[in-house]
């Protein structure tokens, strides 16, 4: 060996052997000096890309590697550190080329083929990367690493019941790894068990504290228990760990947005989206994100100019044609959901045809498999799918259960689909009526992939727009026919969805222009709902608005101030929401318009706790007049209340969504509790709180009729006749 060569090596361990001590600056400065003497050593190279990785800054080290390779293909190792460094600087078809020749080589080495199987993955490549970890994990069963990114991509591919297999058997090669432990947690959650979930991240958090990944993860899963104060704080302590954690600023964001914090919360994903340039999720949901309460009428508008601004530019930017871009969007599509824009009273349809289109779009792309639908067999009878998160104690399945007990099982198949897991003692008395429950805690493609299996005749959505996972599965055209109803009584907009089922009396004369799908509607409500008897002990309200506070938009704050001016001696009660921060804004803005008015808010207005349905009842029994949310009106409050007898005053909107109490006042005859403006809505209501003689007569009429609400004989013949046409 030459003196050169024996100087260069000894240089070389002094810089490893700085670089172990976390002497960075020193390391590289000696790499750097070699480089200038020798600048085609290839080792040096190998080495100055490998310090760079662990800077932080994996495309120069890419760079520093690629050319270590160009010096020396032969070495091995050089290739395989190049494949790993070009994997976690997302250069995937790089990885896979580069890993891929080295297979060949090489075929029966575990570290290697797990590399390979990483780099296929971040390439959207899943079938393949899958086959590699299957045989991997078969012909090497005592390889930790196999098990744990087979659970990795299954996790990714929504399949969190095999993932946590996975995971389990890797946590027994591997035990006490953290890393194992807290995708185990993530594919527990998904699965639907939440406090074993719980309680592997705990166990992480109790050897190490900071552990910022393990903090973030907890932290969805407190926020999914709606503990959000709790995810709060332990999301400030992931970030505080680790400032760049994209996804713990993203939860961040979301909960500050629940909260409604919109400025906070958008600040939070643009600093996600900053952090992971790739993270389209954070990217959309900053854009896309809206107030639970608006300050103003003005603010709502301003904000919904540039909500619609927003979607435009998503939209414009196409589908992506990149697997892993392909990859974020469908991410992006399984939790974002335009819920609350409808509630802003506008016409909506073009909006969410957009969205539905892109939607659908994605959808499409991701699952090829899924993308016609398959052909329905000749049966004896139709398979009809019902699809929704909602089959439980919930007021969509309040709504629509009627449909599913009244379907006539002679002629019809029926197939209960939750995407939502289990359920509840709802949930199971529902199994009783139909043929096949489907309540297994599978992933978004697992599920979607499952329904398409089913080859339904048709299926069923009663309420697209309330859950991601139903928005993905009716963006895919999985039957023949595929139905929606007003459960989220607005259009989807999705090319997938023919249908949107409605009530005759709820809709107005050109209704059909709302909607992107065909309108068919049904007698009087078209529901069949179970009235429910009246409590012994009510609970006593002057005036009760029983909506959710997000219902109310701020026009309807001078309704309630001049009511209260023309009552002085009454107050309205409110239903407080779950979020306290939500309750106070509300609060806020309804107390500045009375201030407006000379009214004391403080004395005037009283919040109930949010409370079980048998407390309800009892206030809306108690209640001597309920008023009606403007713009999107009550479903089941409506009802409720008006089979307790108590009058409830309402003036219909433009929209389906803004006409329900009407529906049931027409089908009762009650139609002098239908305003014809404002000023009439704030006459009829006041009228009821003075008047004695007219508020006994109205209570006695709708006691005597609202048997009629819940009653209709019409609607399950017609419903079936509608079944007999898919």
């Amino acid at each position: 060996m030459s003196p050169i060569n024996r100087d260069i090596d000894r240089q070389l361990d002094v810089a490893l052997e700085q670089q172990r001590s976390g002497n960075l600056d020193a390391a590289e400065a000696i790499y750097r000096d070699i480089l200038e003497t020798l600048p085609r050593h290839p080792e040096t190279h190998h080495l100055l890309g490998l310090l760079l990785y662990q800077r932080g800054n994996p495309g120069a080290a890419v760079d520093e590697l690629n050319t270590a390779v160009g010096l020396a293909p032969d070495i091995h190792q050089f290739r395989f550190n190049l494949g790993l460094v070009q994997t976690a600087a997302a250069a995937f078809d790089d990885a896979v080329i580069t890993l891929e020749g080295l297979v060949s080589e090489q075929p029966d080495t575990p570290d290697l083929r797990n590399a390979y199987a990483v780099a296929l993955k971040g390439a959207g490549r899943l079938d393949d990367a899958e086959n590699i970890l299957k045989d991997l994990t078969a012909s090497h069963p005592m390889f930790a690493g196999g098990h744990f990114n087979l659970g990795n991509l299954r996790l990714a591919n929504g399949r969190p019941a095999a993932a946590k297999a996975d995971f389990e058997r890797a946590l027994e090669l591997a035990p006490g790894n953290p890393e194992i432990s807290r995708n185990l947690a993530a594919a527990l959650q998904g699965s639907g068990d939440l406090p074993r979930a719980e309680a592997v991240l705990r166990e992480i958090l109790a050897d190490n504290p900071d552990d910022a990944a393990a903090l973030n993860n907890l932290a969805n899963i407190l926020r999914q228990r709606g503990l959000l104060d709790e995810a709060e704080a332990a999301l400030a302590r992931a970030l505080e760990i680790d400032p760049a954690l994209p996804d713990a600023a993203y939860s961040l964001g979301s909960i500050r947005i629940t909260k409604n914090d919109l400025p906070g919360g958008s600040a939070w994903l643009n600093a996600a989206a900053r952090s992971r340039p790739s993270f389209l999720k954070a990217k959309w949901a900053s854009v896309l994100a809206l107030p639970q309460i608006y300050t103003s009428a003005d603010e709502r508008d301003a904000v919904r100019a540039e909500w619609l601004d927003g979607l435009e530019r998503i939209v414009d930017d196409g589908v992506p044609g990149n697997d892993a871009a392909l990859h974020d969007a469908f991410a992006a599509i399984s939790e974002i959901l335009p819920f609350a824009l409808a509630y802003q009273g506008e016409d909506d349809r073009d909006a969410m045809t957009k969205w539905g289109s892109h939607v659908s779009a994605i959808a499409a792309r991701s699952l090829p498999h899924l993308a016609a639908p398959p052909v329905a067999p000749a049966r004896s009878r139709k398979r009809i799918g019902l699809v929704s998160a909602h089959f439980r104690n919930h007021t969509v399945c309040n709504l629509f259960k009627g449909w599913i007990t009244g379907a006539d099982r002679e002629e019809f198949e029926i197939h209960l689909i939750s995407t939502a897991g289990a359920g509840d003692d709802v949930t199971t008395d529902l199994t009783r009526h139909v043929d096949a429950a489907h309540l297994s805690p599978l992933g978004t493609a697992e599920l979607a992939g499952h329904v398409h299996q089913l080859a339904c005749d048709a299926l069923f959505y009663p309420d697209i727009g309330m859950d991601p996972r139903t928005q993905v599965l009716a963006a895919l055209p999985l039957a023949p026919r595929q139905l929606m109803s007003w459960g989220h009584p607005v259009t989807c907009g999705m090319p997938t969805i023919d249908t949107f089922i409605s009530s005759e009396l709820m809709e107005p004369a050109e209704s059909q222009d709302h909607y992107r799908e065909r309108l068919v509607t049904l007698p009087g409500l078209s529901i069949v709902y179970e009235k429910p008897q009246r409590p012994e002990d009510p609970i006593p309200h002057d005036y009760l608005c029983a909506q959710s506070l997000f219902k109310i938009m701020p026009e309807q704050d001078a309704l309630f101030a001049s009511i209260l001016k023309e009552t002085p001696r009454c107050t309205i009660s409110f239903i407080a929401h779950p979020i306290r921060e939500i309750t106070e804004a509300f609060r806020e803005r309804l107390s500045a318009a009375l201030k407006v008015n000379g009214i004391d808010a403080d004395a005037a207005l009283s919040f109930i706790p949010p409370c079980d349905r048998q407390t309800f009842l009892r206030h809306l029994a108690g209640a001597r007049v309920v008023l009606d949310t403007i713009g999107w009106s009550g479903g089941n409050t409506s009802l409720e209340a008006l089979a307790m007898g108590t009058p409830v005053v309402s003036l219909p909107g433009r929209f389906m969504r803004g006409r329900h109490t009407y529906a049931m006042l027409k089908m009762i005859g009650a139609d002098d509790l239908i305003a014809d403006d404002p000023d009439d809505y704030v006459r009829i209501a006041t009228l009821l709180a003075t008047d004695n003689d007219t508020h006994e007569a109205t209570h006695r009429n709708i006691t005597k009729s609202s048997s009629g609400l819940f009653a209709d004989d019409r609607v399950i013949p017609a419903f079936n006749d509608l079944l007999k046409t898919l």
